[in-house]
């Protein structure tokens, strides 16, 4: 992950997605964020332990500084319910988040880099984040300059007898979820607006659907109305399905998360749902244990995918089913 131009030259540092297999390494930045003298002290807190607890629980994701390769600090998010008693909840779309840098890596500018980053994540699959702080850190100056706002009435006292409150951005109000069987209609009227040349049965749609519904997402502004949907499956590199055919079974021996169709509507188009979208496949891909992405990039869309770091995958025995895409349809890898 790039960081904003405003924070390039902070410090040499490199800032990556937390993935499935760093809960260990998150565990003392858990420790530094809630005031522990260890890792092991967190995890004996049950409070504190709750954020960390099971990592990941479906929804988490979190980024992770780098300085030659040591790790110096993480921030990550996890939504609550409210039975769960988190320090403060907003809604079930606003997770909380919890930061931690290195005692000796602090006034580096690496905590604003790691917030800013895990905002820019959040864009598109949540309507916000929320936090708890004590009154006495310095941090609060930080989430305040980040868009952070007090929440009213989140006061508390703290477990070390001091007051702590609660803190909340709020973010674009269009965003990602998993699509669901209901949302099919309103998902094949929108490929009716962006694909008219390219249509698909809702068979193919629901088939996607029902064969791989973790790689099936819509996109919808506050009041519920859908923008865009997107449809993957685990395949075989460099074996495209073509276009409107079911395919009856997933293969059984898939290395690629393939991205059969992505479409928004003109109206969404500017609000970072696509960039949101591609860091989500990318999280699903290696949480899958796919090592590669792939798709049919058509009409003017291979820009955008080259942006995002894949690459044109040319292969001549795909020549027909390139045509079926129509002209200058192009296989791509990632």
């Amino acid at each position: 992950m790039t960081l904003p131009d405003i924070l390039k030259g902070t410090c040499e540092m490199n800032i990556r997605p937390a993935r499935v297999g760093d809960a260990a390494l998150l565990w003392p930045f858990l420790a530094v964020a809630a005031h522990e003298p260890s890792a092991e002290a967190a995890m004996a807190e049950p409070v504190v332990a709750r954020h960390l607890a099971g990592w990941p629980r479906s929804g988490d994701f979190g980024v992770i500084a780098e300085i030659d390769g040591a790790a110096v600090g993480a921030a990550w998010a996890r939504q609550f319910r409210p039975d769960e008693g988190p320090y403060v909840f907003i809604n079930d779309m606003t997770p909380e988040i919890a930061i931690g840098v290195l005692p000796d890596r602090r006034g580096q500018g690496i905590g604003a880099a790691l917030l800013a980053a895990l905002v820019e994540m959040a864009r598109g699959r949540c309507r916000g984040l929320c936090l708890n702080v004590r009154d006495s850190n310095p941090a609060v100056r930080l989430y305040e300059k980040a868009g952070f706002v007090r929440v009213a009435g989140s006061e508390v006292t703290n477990r070390v007898g001091g007051l702590s409150f609660g803190m909340a951005l709020r973010l674009p109000c269009a965003l990602w979820r998993p699509m669901r069987a209901e949302d099919l209609p309103a998902a094949m009227a929108v490929a009716d607006v962006v694909h008219p040349d390219l249509p698909e049965s809702p068979d193919v749609f629901a088939e996607r659907l029902k064969l791989f519904p973790a790689g099936c997402f819509v996109a919808e502004d506050g009041r519920g109305r859908l923008l865009g949907y997107a449809l993957t499956h685990p395949a075989r590199l460099g074996y495209p399905p073509s276009l409107d055919t079911v395919m009856g079974a997933l293969p059984a021996n898939a290395d690629c998360l393939h991205i059969h169709d992505v479409a928004l509507l003109p109206e969404a188009r500017g609000l970072g749902l696509g960039d949101a979208l591609t860091g989500r496949l990318k999280e699903l891909a290696r949480e899958t244990g796919l090592r590669r992405l792939a798709l049919v990039a058509v009409y003017d869309a291979a820009r955008f995918w080259r942006r995002h770091g894949f690459q044109d995958h040319a292969n001549p025995a795909l020549a027909a089913k390139m045509a079926a895409y129509g002209e200058g349809a192009a296989y791509m890898v990632a």
